[in-house]
């Protein structure tokens, strides 16, 4: 039997409807829902190794950085409970009279305010604050600014700016007072000022890409969004013992604020009321949800939401011991009814009057005690929007929710009405609505005595529509079979659930395009499971078909060709089969006719060389490239071999080329001052670098993260990094990965000025090595 039908079957349909507390994620329809956090607990690494914190500030991959009184840098790893200490950035002076008051992480940079101890004891010219900027991966000094730094507070940072929240002296007023000012840093120190006159600040905190909140003395949050000023807001304020407790610290999370209080045990969540017409109403605008988080007992002197795998609140005392506060999703509640309900209704149109109606289907999940989907409808030839709308006495409840025959539904507009109801822990969930038209039932395959107007005919209609509900979709399952089972012909809906057949889920944000490659080559790369190779091969394909912006001078350039050579294999720990070269104290690639750049050994004697050829060798692993079947590590055989599968040859001349480093690729190092520079690249033996190209842009690079997360075995720890698209030998420069010399022959200490290079002035950041001299560019720790 053939229906027509309309519906609701993707998660965009959700839009076309008027929803009332209710939210579509990933195209199912859900309570509203909002964070909030429960307790908080002592981390145990930290509280073994009874550290007194300063400042700590998190990375884009969620890595925790503390900075402890004495100055010493340590980085923990919240998954694994892990403490590591990095190094000791205390000025090695004993006379200098700063300590750190805040920190912040970049992709690159440790950026570290000081302001001054005892300013009464300090020489009448010191600066009262001043910033140290460390390199992230090398922890040498990039450059100390004491110029506008004025009172450090706060530093803000979303991994690509670093604002700086401060006070400093109005040199306007008479005598000058102190004002709070918001800056932007930049390399070398503090640039442009983005707000000033903030009254007595104390805390600041990003609240999305484009917002930032700073909270003052008086406990008012002055906003700010792309330049521009929001009139302040108030946030709700909250009274113990009849007293208002002012505010002392804040942090934003997704949807929310979380404030923790100068004068008690307390934290504070709340939504924010940011628009124009509510931040300019003072105190009681906007519809705000408050709450205190339940179980917390300790005083707080900082906040920093984490939005990574586990989500919470880190919580700094005044003693200097770091907490967690985990965050769990919680379903709001109508503000009108206070009920843990909302509803959804949209009209549709079959285009004929008087279409009777015959049936709908939702696909729902109400299963959880307390919840519950109501529907109702109603049928019209009079469009809703017209001057005789339908009362509420012409809607109709349906028996059943999930299959719902209607009865008198005839008219051209069919109403839908869902309520769903559920707890503050549980809501129903609703994937897609079907209505069915024109009314067909199994009645028409019966006698005709049965088809009468009797009174037992609605009873004997009804009956039949059990049948009718199984037998209809086995018969649409059965019809579609092949075209869901067809990588290349799968409708967008369900590239997801053949995906779960293949054990190849993909993430919902890749491109269909690239969904549908991964499916066609499911097979092959479900062999390389848990290899490098199948990690990388998962990578290029996506970023085959994303949006990128990467230069046309890396798409362009030569298949990064490994060859294999020296001393024979080696084994690494998280490989497909690498060979190593001996007496190489370096790891290097090649691309092509190009240049390598590393140490080479001769006689057990190294030497630093550059030169110029057609291959270059790569140490166990190398730097693993995938424009060629080697690239998975080693030969092509070698690969066949270890990961049980033949290697893949690239089906796109266009493909951008995908790097993987391990510990092990730089075992054939035998110099210990390069290999100690080396491994802060790769700390441990499980831990890996995936090298992505530049101008990936954030979206890709948060799904390249991702991938990176699911496809790495329990036993290895992964992280990817994009390539920048500039080059500085020794620091984020590799020839033959990111860069690579052209054809004009470049032998060293033969270079032609005007030529083959070019003066140019002082390197703002020097490192040692470099560019660095001591007490300008750099300062030994």
């Amino acid at each position: 039997m053939d229906f027509a039908f309309v519906g609701t079957s993707e998660g965009a349909d959700w839009d076309d409807w008027t929803l009332r507390n209710l939210t579509s994620d990933e195209g199912v329809l859900t309570l509203g829902s909002h964070g909030t956090n429960v307790g908080s607990a002592e981390l145990p690494a930290l509280a073994d190794a009874d550290l007194t914190i300063r400042a700590f500030d998190t990375d884009d991959c969620g890595v925790c950085y503390l900075l402890t009184g004495e100055g010493d840098l340590y980085r923990y790893h919240h998954v694994e409970d892990r403490l590591t200490h990095l190094c000791c950035v205390a000025d090695a002076d004993p006379d200098d009279s700063y300590e750190p008051v805040d920190m912040a992480v970049t992709r690159d940079d440790v950026v570290i305010a000081e302001t001054l101890t005892t300013p009464a004891s300090a020489p009448p010219d010191s600066p009262p604050g001043r910033l140290h900027a460390l390199s992230k991966h090398l922890l040498q000094t990039r450059w100390v600014a004491t110029e506008g730094v004025g009172t450090p507070i706060r530093l803000l940072d979303d991994d690509r700016r670093v604002f700086l929240l401060t006070e400093r002296l109005a040199s306007d007023t008479a005598p000058p007072e102190t004002t709070g000012v918001l800056a932007r840093l930049v390399r070398g120190g503090v640039g442009p000022t983005i707000r000033t006159g903030l009254r007595a600040p104390r805390d600041a905190a990003l609240a999305g890409d484009d917002r930032i909140v700073v909270l003052t003395d008086d406990g008012s949050v002055a906003v700010m969004t792309d330049g521009e000023d929001v009139p302040d807001w108030r946030p709700p304020t909250v009274r113990r013992e009849g007293q208002v407790v002012p505010p002392r610290c804040l942090t934003a999370d997704a949807d929310s604020l979380v404030v923790g209080l100068a004068a008690g045990e307390t934290l504070v969540r709340f939504t924010p009321a940011f628009t124009d017409s509510e931040a300019g109403g003072g105190a009681e605008s906007g519809s705000r949800t408050v709450e205190t988080v339940p179980g917390f007992r300790h005083p707080t002197a900082r906040l920093l939401a984490r939005r990574h795998d586990p989500a919470g609140v880190y919580v700094l005392d005044d003693t200097g011991t770091l907490r967690f506060s985990t965050a769990v999703r919680r379903f709001t509640a109508d503000p009108e009814t206070g009920r843990y309900a909302g509803t959804a209704r949209r009209w549709f149109d079959s285009g004929e009057r008087g279409v009777e109606w015959h049936r709908t289907r939702l696909s729902l999940s109400a299963d959880d005690p307390g919840t519950g989907v109501t529907v109702r409808y109603c049928a019209t030839d009079d469009p809703p929007d017209s001057s005789q709308p339908p009362s509420e006495s012409d809607w109709q409840t349906a028996r059943d929710p999930a299959d719902a025959l209607l009865d008198d539904a005839e008219g051209r507009y069919l109403g839908l009405d869902l309520e769903l109801v559920g707890t503050d822990a549980t809501s129903p969930r609703v994937s897609s609505l079907r209505a069915y038209l024109p009314r067909q039932s199994y009645l028409r395959y019966l006698p005709a005595i049965y088809d009468t107007e009797s009174e037992d005919r609605s009873f004997l209609e009804r009956y039949l529509s059990v049948f009718e509900s199984v037998f209809v979709d086995v018969e649409a399952g059965i019809e579609s079979v092949p075209e869901v089972l067809d990588p290349g012909g799968v409708p967008p809906e369900f590239v997801g659930w053949l995906g779960s057949w293949l054990a190849s889920e993909t993430d919902s944000a890749w491109p269909t395009a690239a969904r549908r490659e991964f499916l066609a080559r499911a097979p092959a790369l479900y062999r390389l499971r848990g290899t490098p190779a199948r990690l990388v091969e998962t990578v290029r394909i996506y970023l085959r078909h994303a949006e990128t912006d990467v230069p046309d001078w890396f798409r362009e350039r030569p298949g990064a060709a490994m060859t294999t050579g020296g001393a024979g294999p080696s084994t690494p720990r998280w490989s497909a089969g690498s060979t190593g070269s001996a007496g190489t104290t370096g790891p290097t690639a090649s691309v092509g006719p190009t240049a390598s750049v590393g140490s080479t050994a001769s006689g057990g004697s190294s030497a630093s060389t550059a030169s110029t050829g057609t291959t270059a060798t790569a140490g166990s692993g190398g730097a693993t490239g995938t424009s060629d079947p080697k690239d998975s590590g080693g030969t092509a055989e070698s690969a066949a071999t270890t990961g049980g599968a033949e290697p893949h040859e690239p089906t796109d001349d266009g493909d951008l080329p995908v790097y993987l480093w391990e510990f092990s690729s730089f075992d054939c190092i035998d110099d210990p001052e390069v290999l100690c520079d080396w491994r802060r690249l790769v700390e441990c033996p499980q831990c890996f670098l995936l090298l992505v190209p530049p101008g990936v842009g954030s979206e890709a690079m948060a799904a390249v993260d991702r991938i990176v997360a699911w496809a790495t075995p329990a036993h290895a720890v992964g992280q990817a990094v994009e390539l920048r698209p500039w080059l500085r030998l020794g620091a984020n420069g590799y020839l033959g990965v990111n860069s690579y010399l052209g054809d004009r022959a470049f032998v060293v200490e033969d270079a032609l000025l005007g030529a083959d290079s070019v003066l140019g002035g002082r390197e703002p950041d020097g490192q040692l090595g470099l560019a660095g001299r001591l007490d300008r560019e750099a300062r030994l720790s």
